[in-house]
């Protein structure tokens, strides 16, 4: 239920602000910057009222619609769930825009530690229907948003409430307006696509295996969450900054990617080799074939962590066309995947196999096009990521391999950890200097 709240959410707050807190970041007055804040917070009201119309209404039509008819009693969260995105949304732009990039880690940590301090809370007090899921989830949120909202109105009131206009606003809703329509129709195609497995899989198979991608997922997206999203606003403003001043992002591009990239291929290749066996141990048995599932989804993970920062180039470069392509080719490719493996492969893992394949395709092609566009050395990029992807396959491939084979319990978790390290210890000797993170600019 959890998961099927959250695939429905996700979509519609890819809309609840219009994609004008993008814009919120980039011009250079502060007054142009407030009149765009409240043209989110404009659309945040105008989708909080519809979504709130649509569940009056039609609550008992769009559970069935999902297979998920228990869903229905809890959709009234669902227009709670978009004022909160929304709010929070502008709030955490205005503060990127201002370089608060500590109050933002700060807030995005709080944010996880309410949230799964009331869910474990509402579950040792014996609330463990999905609906009390959903209200834990909601509160982490709320509190970002009050915190985020109290400072912003601390210190920048009178930023905010100075010299507005009507004229001004409708005139700088026209000028970003592109950057509005072709982010609002490539985000919809993307987030349709990541949040499908959380309907397609019920669809298809079971609620079960919807719980078991979700853990999985879940595992997987904390580091992505919690440094990809923060480097992303980091790099948006830095980036806007190097643009407006010299017309040039190449090079913080190139550190950002290859620092970045440099730790993912390290942490896929731990997951991998120790996601499964990790999971069993930690959550039991029953959830071992989450970990199976896991291991694949590195794949998306990992590229994602890459990726995700620096998707704000083409907004920074007004390139939102070259977005739109590809959030539409990651649309096609993953409910591709998921409808093939749902109708004529019929099996869940072979299901998430593919999809798994599909988005590593569209990672692969949208970061090396992302360089691109950025004028980064994209030959040289590659040449330094070669041995270390070598010996992080070869990794990968005798972990599994042990795995796979009869061993006991005992001389399997030994071998896996021993060859780990040993990964660890050549990783780090090999990419020391890039680990270091002693440039100013990413610190």
């Amino acid at each position: 239920l959890l998961g099927v709240y959250g695939a429905i959410l996700g979509i519609l707050g890819v809309v609840v602000c219009m994609r004008y807190e993008l814009a919120i970041v980039i011009p250079k007055e502060d007054n142009e910057a407030a009149h765009l804040y409240w043209v989110s917070i404009g659309f945040t009201l105008f989708w909080t009222t519809i979504s709130a119309v649509a569940i009056l209404f039609f609550a008992e039509q769009i559970a069935n619609l999902v297979n998920a008819p228990e869903l229905a009693r809890f959709l009234w969260l669902v227009p709670v769930g978009v004022f909160i995105k929304g709010i929070q949304t502008s709030n955490s732009h205005w503060n990127t825009r201002r370089a608060q990039f500590g109050r933002l880690a700060s807030v995005k940590i709080s944010n996880s530690v309410v949230t799964s301090g009331s869910k474990i809370g509402l579950g040792l007090a014996g609330f463990t229907s999905g609906g009390y899921l959903i209200a834990g989830s909601l509160t982490g949120s709320l509190t970002a948003s009050i915190e985020l909202g109290r400072k912003i109105w601390k210190e920048d009131k009178t930023i905010l409430l100075s010299r507005l206009s009507l004229r001004k606003l409708k005139k700088y809703l026209k000028k970003y307006s592109n950057i509005s329509l072709f982010n609002i129709s490539s985000s919809l195609f993307y987030t349709i696509s990541i949040k499908s497995p959380l309907i397609l899989l019920g669809v298809f198979f079971t609620p079960a295996i919807i719980g078991f991608y979700v853990l999985g997922y879940k595992l997987l997206n904390i580091p992505v969450n919690l440094i990809g999203k923060s480097t992303r606003k980091v790099f948006f403003q830095r980036a806007s900054k190097e643009w407006n001043e010299k017309k040039d992002i190449a090079k913080i591009t190139e550190e950002v990617s290859s620092r970045l990239m440099i730790f993912s291929i390290g942490a896929m290749t731990i997951m991998i080799s120790l996601g499964a066996p990790l999971v069993e141990i930690i959550f039991g048995n029953d959830w071992r074939i989450a970990g199976e599932y896991m291991q694949w989804l590195t794949l998306i993970a990992g590229f994602a962590f890459v990726t995700t920062p620096l998707m704000s180039i083409t907004t920074i470069l007004n390139k939102e066309q070259y977005t739109l392509f590809f959030n539409f080719a990651s649309f096609v490719l993953r409910i591709s995947s998921l409808l093939i493996g749902g109708i004529i492969l019929t099996n869940a893992y072979l299901t998430i196999i593919l999809y798994s394949i599909a988005n590593f395709i569209y990672y692969i092609l949208y970061f090396y096009f992302l360089l691109n566009i950025a004028g980064c050395k994209i030959l040289n990029f590659t040449k330094n990521k070669i041995l270390i992807t070598i010996i992080s396959i070869i990794t990968v491939i005798v972990s599994i391999a042990i795995q796979n084979y009869e061993f006991n319990n005992l001389i399997m978790y030994s071998s896996l950890v021993i060859i780990n390290i040993i990964y660890i210890a050549i990783y780090i000797i090999l990419e020391k200097d890039k680990l270091a993170l002693n440039n100013e600019k990413f610190t």
